[in-house]
């Protein structure tokens, strides 16, 4: 077995509905909705603000990375 995690990062469409058009921060409060916590989909956790300190933690930890964007 692989194991296999789909992670979603914003969700641009709903059914025939365009979500471009709604701010990002609306976008990943529905995605986070529509998603369970758990399983093999799941949002993607998000913060606000300076992202050196969680960069700086990947990097010592050895984790896979940081998706980083502007709102």
């Amino acid at each position: 077995d692989v194991p296999v995690l789909f992670v979603a990062f914003d969700v641009l469409a709903l059914g025939p509905r365009d979500l471009r058009g709604l701010p990002r921060r609306a976008r990943k409060a529905l995605l986070a909705r529509l998603l369970p916590a758990s399983g093999v989909l799941r949002s993607l956790a998000w913060l606000e603000g300076d992202g050196r300190p969680l960069f700086t933690f990947v990097r010592q930890h050895r984790l896979e990375g940081v998706v980083v964007k502007d709102l």
